[in-house]
């Protein structure tokens, strides 16, 4: 076993984090550490998975793999052989990978280690230290995994309850993130202080909260606010990213030059698109989809009432708009919607979904899908090339401009057991669009303003990533992604990494000594250790999908 030392490597993740904020506050003397951060370790944006979706850019930094690999892809267990909604499917949890992770490496030689609040950690498994997991998780005491030799400070809940956002005022929530983002800091000094680690992980939330909810009131070009309520919200996110730089300071005024400092985020943030980009509708024009069209007009006339009433509300009338969550029109669910919607023996490919700006089409195989029109082999690959191939052709009318940035086969940005999974098609949207789902409207239709004013921000994929240590040399690094992270860190404290991870050290961000003295050493760790029994209770179940809902991930 390794004897105790002190702390070695910290890693603080701030999730939604972006230099898009963090650099215009800088050259405004805004935030000083973050400006000495930058001055003195290394630094550049991090590439997301795709989608960069919390869950599986999460579970890629814990594990060093592509989503392909570890199975996650969102929030949701993906059954891509179904039309049906995806909300009926099962959250996620760590059976995909735990045993897996670089703390699992660390534990195994012996080093103790902390995680605090890391998403998609429940259920947690047993390491050498403690864990606590971050969300999705369900309002129980069993979200800790704790060694006998550790005892936790703590009398409030680190994560949000199931009901919060339903009843949570727009000041509540501001208020509230900032709190608990205080709570996880006070806890991880406090265990820092009385405990030696030798990696400690924090992951605090507050950043991609308001970068969600309050992102219009930070843009003044978003349209259907107030100017009261801008007045009022316009430093929600800069307080976030102050609280974080306090926190920041603080860690460095104890632990100074001592210990290699990561700083990451999942992925970035930016504004809601105006517009939609109609999948289905664009794949009926090319010939791709075939729709019953008396059933299509009923669900679009259903849809635009339910839209027009809910457009009256503000996201401040809770009661009314948990009355109309309530009888929400399963057609308007963000999925591929009603079975009946479609003519599914001659359609061949649909609409699937993912998180933006990334968006999936499934082909309607044989023998997968239930009313399967493609045959498998040829026609299949005949069909996904025409598909990606029109996708990137495709111009907006009005602007001239492309849609897509990006489309891919799945083979061509995941691999690993679970790439049959995931859609057949995944492209990257324009940032002026968004995925939508309207089918009697037009291909680019715009985005109804409550919806813009319900989630304001959305992710991006340049994160953030910044070292700063006695190993690390200033400098400005381009390339980084998330799934690097994991290998990394472990070539940090010395140890070898998993021939298994897809990541890469990022070798630029080290002092030449360090990597002279210190050459990247790999090892075949066949084994996943064993872990209790991960699956969901009913109750845990519900309870992590009503989370889910509120932050508006499902």
């Amino acid at each position: 076993m390794k004897s105790k030392q002190t702390l070695k490597t910290m890693i603080i993740g701030l999730d939604g984090a972006t230099f898009d904020i963090i650099l215009p506050l800088i050259k405004k003397q805004q935030l000083p550490t973050f400006s000495r951060l930058l001055k003195e370790g290394a630094w550049g944006e991090l590439e997301s998975t795709i989608p960069p979706v919390t869950a599986a850019a999460w579970t890629s930094f814990m594990t060093g793999e592509n989503p392909g690999k570890h199975g996650i892809i969102s929030f949701m267990q993906p059954n891509i052989a179904s039309y049906s909604n995806i909300q009926n499917q099962d959250t996620v949890t760590t059976k995909n990978f735990s045993g897996k992770t670089f703390f699992d490496v660390m534990s195994k030689e012996g080093f103790r280690i902390g995680v605090i609040t890391v998403p998609v950690t429940y259920p947690p498994w047993d390491i050498n230290g403690i864990m606590i997991s971050g969300y999705p998780c369900p309002d129980n005491d069993k979200i800790y995994s704790i060694s006998n030799s550790i005892s936790i400070n703590i009398s409030e809940p680190l994560n949000f309850g199931a009901e919060y956002y339903k009843t949570a005022s727009e000041e509540q929530i501001i208020e509230d993130c900032i709190y608990r983002d205080k709570l996880r800091s006070i806890l991880t000094f406090d265990l820092l202080n009385r405990y030696e680690f030798d990696c400690f992980v924090i992951v605090l939330g507050g950043i991609d909260r308001a970068c969600h909810d309050y992102w219009k009131y930070y843009d003044p070009e978003y349209p259907g606010v107030k100017n009261e309520d801008r007045e009022k919200f316009k430093d929600a996110i800069f307080r976030n990213y102050k609280l974080a730089d306090e926190e920041l300071g603080k860690f460095l005024e104890i632990y100074g030059d001592d210990v290699n400092l990561f700083i990451i985020s999942d992925h970035g943030s930016g504004r809601h698109p105006f517009h939609f980009f109609n999948a289905n509708l664009w794949l009926k024009n090319n010939g791709f989809l075939k729709i019953n069209g008396n059933k299509v007009l009923a669900r679009e006339i259903l849809r635009k009432t339910f839209h027009g009433l809910q457009s009256i509300l503000t996201p401040k009338h809770k009661k009314s708009t948990s009355f109309f969550r309530k009888i929400k029109p399963r057609s308007n669910v963000n999925i591929v919607g009603v079975n009946k919607l479609f003519d599914w023996e001659n359609t061949k490919a649909f609409y699937y979904p993912l998180i933006y700006p990334a968006d999936g089409i499934m082909i309607n195989l044989k023998g997968r899908q239930p009313k399967g029109s493609v045959n498998p082999g040829k026609e299949y690959d005949d069909l996904t090339n025409s598909i990606i191939y029109n996708l990137l052709e495709y111009r907006d009318k009005n602007t001239g401009e492309k849609v897509i940035e990006k489309a891919f086969r799945r083979e061509e940005i995941y691999s690993g057991p679970y790439v049959n999974n995931f859609p057949d098609i995944v492209y990257i949207l324009n940032s002026r669009f968004v995925g939508g789902n309207e089918l009697l409207s037009s291909i680019i239709s715009p985005v109804p303003n409550f919806r813009l004013s319900k989630k304001s921000g959305l992710h991006l994929m340049n994160g953030i990533f910044i070292s700063h240590g006695p190993d690390i040399k200033p400098n400005r690094i381009q390339g980084a992604r998330i799934i690097d992270i994991a290998p990394t860190v472990l070539y940090s404290s010395g140890l070898s990494i998993p021939d298994s991870m897809d990541g890469v050290v990022l070798e630029s961000i080290f002092k030449d000594n360090f990597m002279q003295n210190r050459p990247v050493s790999f090892f075949n760790w066949k084994e996943k250790i064993e872990q209790k029994d991960f699956s969901l209770q009913k109750e845990e179940n519900e309870q992590m999908k009503e989370k889910l809902k509120s932050l508006g991930y499902i």
